[in-house]
């Protein structure tokens, strides 16, 4: 389980850094691929979590800030609603 608490790690340490993440950010920039399970484990944590629903785009738009990604011609981006977390200070 070693690589496992490695990508919780660096995903806690993303979001402590005052950055928000979406599921398709989790998987592409640490690997982790059941978020909703890290941020429950934040909570227990003592964190306070936010979360809102976003549009794709700004979550494709984001991860393109950290990597180049293109989505399907075919996927309506900017009618997919996603949501993002974030850690409330």
């Amino acid at each position: 389980m070693r690589i496992r608490n490695g990508l919780s790690l660096a995903l806690r340490e993303f979001l402590l850094d005052g950055r928000a993440i979406t599921r398709l950010e989790a998987m592409a920039l640490f690997g982790v691929q059941n978020l909703p399970d890290d941020i429950k484990r934040l909570r227990k944590e003592g964190f306070i979590v936010k979360k809102r629903n976003i549009r794709l785009i700004e979550a494709i738009t984001r991860l393109r800030s950290h990597m180049t990604y293109e989505s399907p011609k075919t996927l309506p981006i900017k009618e997919i609603i996603v949501t993002e977390y974030w850690i409330s200070r």
